[in-house]
């Protein structure tokens, strides 16, 4: 994916200075501060990608199903939804981090699952991969 300030002119006609997947674009909300509701206080960035085949047509569907009104929209969406998933998955690193080897304490009033109800929710995961829900 290459990145570039949408006012900056690129090195090349038709090109866009690259970026390195592994460092934030500029205006994420990794790079800088930001302004109300999280969204970066700088300008926006465009982005430009190479879609596999069949990719553009997924996005119509999703765009559809979603009743967004761009592909932009569509992956703003999808960007936001990484987002809380990777806060997620960085907080449940956070909290392995913390307490180590050992399980983190549970609520004041919480009793811990016992062997069945653990094996039960095992087994509805199953079903779901299963069936295709998740």
């Amino acid at each position: 994916m290459a990145a570039r300030d949408a006012t900056a002119p690129s090195e090349k006609p038709g090109r866009t200075r690259g970026a390195a997947l592994d460092k934030p674009m500029r205006g994420s909300r990794a790079s800088g501060p930001t302004g109300k509701g999280g969204r970066s206080a700088r300008k926006p960035v465009l982005a430009q990608m190479r879609l596999q085949p069949g990719d553009a047509d997924r996005l119509e569907e999703i765009r559809e199903v979603f009743g967004l009104d761009s592909t932009s929209d569509v992956l703003r969406e999808a960007v936001r939804r990484l987002a809380i998933e990777a806060d997620e998955i960085r907080a449940a690193q956070n909290i392995g981090d913390h307490y180590g080897d050992g399980p983190a304490p549970l609520p004041e009033g919480v009793a811990p699952a016992t062997e069945e109800e653990l094996a039960a929710a095992d087994a509805e995961i199953e079903r779901g991969i299963a069936e295709g829900r998740w």
